[in-house]
């Protein structure tokens, strides 16, 4: 029997929007000391992705890491103190079926040392991720996140602009912030774009707009990097402000069209002409030139697809099973696959590819069940992340678990498992609800 006056664990759901658990499914308690610790450490760890090569702690690697294993303790020793965990959803379920494939290529890696890395990155992506889940139990919560991811690209944005201010080029007439390579900060930036116009949105006091100077910003910084397909994926960003438009008063409408003139006059004014020449052959790279060489490297891995097309070489030994093919290069570093579906299969074969696309699957799903406006925001971030990926092997880098945790925590209500029984000692309770509530979804009714 259910109780219509029983407040909704999820503030916006609102009193009562959500049927009351069955029994042994516990509610969401205020929030502790160390559940608040445990969020503050996830809030770091997202503030700190987006400029995470800029800062790099000595013997330990960048300071996103140095986040994310600060979080793991203190998560752990929050759980056990609230006595209760979140029933995962099936994009989690998908996240540790994708992890645990390429767990298991270590038995056919053909480096076996590469594919130890690659597991040890994902298995503490895939812990982040989860913990998130378990910590991120509101809106307000989840829009926290959104807003740290946000004010990291802020210390990206003005890292590069510095680096353009004293002339320190990444590579000839392209700027990126210190440690990062141009391409992946334009997708990291562009990423941003449709979460910040969410926000803005959202917000109807003059405190707004703030979001727009972030915007603003991203934009300058990607056309400092002279990226063609970060040109790409910024215009994939900016095409939020035109599907949303009719969301927008007049005097807004009119406020918009004026920053955005005067955002290009600025950047038309500020961007070395070399960054636009480089912008400029975007369309004659796509169809007579190799990508800076890509194309031949895409060529290399997909031969070595067909040696391996059910298992793969193994996670994170494409550079090492290319070489034979491709050690006419002149170059000294590891060659990536600059492709991230290409980089999956020929990594994890078709059954890892398969794994990987029902994941992507799971998300779509979840993006089509949000509430209209935050469809539309988190469905173009994931169609501009789609896009950008198809120039850079990002499967195991850390703004693409963000991306799919923050799409991840739009399922609002799940059960709540027991891990102890009170008075029985540690002995699990298989709690079971039918009541998962997604976000603008009404509740099912028994």
């Amino acid at each position: 029997m259910r109780n219509s006056s029983i407040s909704s664990p999820y503030p916006y759901f609102g009193p009562g929007a959500i049927p009351e658990p069955e029994p042994g499914v516990l509610s969401v308690p205020n929030r502790t000391g160390l559940d608040a610790l445990t969020f503050a450490l996830l809030w770091c760890f997202i503030f700190s992705v987006p400029f995470e090569t800029s800062l790099m702690v000595p013997g330990l690697g960048t300071i996103a890491r140095l986040f994310g294993i600060a979080v793991m303790p203190v998560a752990l020793l929050a759980i056990l103190a609230r006595g209760w965990v979140r029933q995962l959803s099936i994009v989690h379920w998908c996240m540790v079926a994708f992890v645990s494939w390429s767990s298991l290529s270590y038995f056919w890696s053909v480096s076996r040392l590469r594919t130890q890395d690659r597991v040890f990155t994902e298995v503490q992506l895939l812990i982040i991720v989860l913990l998130i889940w378990q910590f991120c139990t509101s809106e307000s919560s989840r829009l926290t996140l959104a807003k740290a991811y946000i004010f990291g690209t802020l210390v990206s944005c003005a890292s590069t602009m510095y680096r353009y201010a004293a002339h320190q080029y990444t590579e000839y007439g392209r700027f990126s912030a210190e440690g990062f390579d141009p391409n992946d900060l334009s997708l990291t930036l562009a990423l941003s774009i449709p979460l910040s116009y969410y926000l803005f949105l959202r917000n109807r006091t003059a405190l707004g707009w703030v979001w727009l100077i972030q915007i603003a910003f991203a934009m300058l910084s990607c056309f400092l990097t002279a990226s063609r397909m970060g040109a790409v994926v910024l215009i994939l960003a900016l095409s939020i402000v035109l599907i949303t438009a009719r969301q927008l008063s007049a005097k807004r409408r009119v406020g918009m069209a004026v920053l955005f003139v005067v955002a290009m006059m600025v950047c038309i004014g500020l961007i070395p002409k070399a960054s636009w020449k480089r912008i400029s052959t975007l369309t004659t790279e796509v169809s007579h030139g190799t990508l800076n060489r890509r194309t031949e490297i895409w060529a290399g891995g997909v031969r070595m697809l067909g040696k391996k097309p059910i298992f793969g070489v193994g996670a994170g030994a494409f550079p090492i099973a290319v070489w034979p093919v491709l050690s006419h290069f002149d170059v000294d570093h590891a060659f990536v696959a600059h492709n991230t579906y290409l980089s999956v299969v020929t990594e994890l074969g078709v059954f890892g590819l398969l794994l990987f696309l029902i994941l992507l699957a799971a998300l779509i799903a979840t993006v089509l069940r949000m509430e209209p406006l935050a469809r539309k925001a988190y469905g173009v971030m994931f169609l501009v992340w789609f896009v950008g990926v198809c120039v850079l092997s990002w499967e195991y880098r850390k703004p693409t678990w963000v991306v799919f945790a923050l799409i991840a925590q739009a399922v609002g209500y799940a059960p709540k498992l027991p891990i102890f029984t009170p008075g029985r000692g540690r002995l699990p309770v298989l709690a079971r609800s039918r009541y998962v509530r997604t976000l603008g979804e009404q509740p099912a009714r028994p």
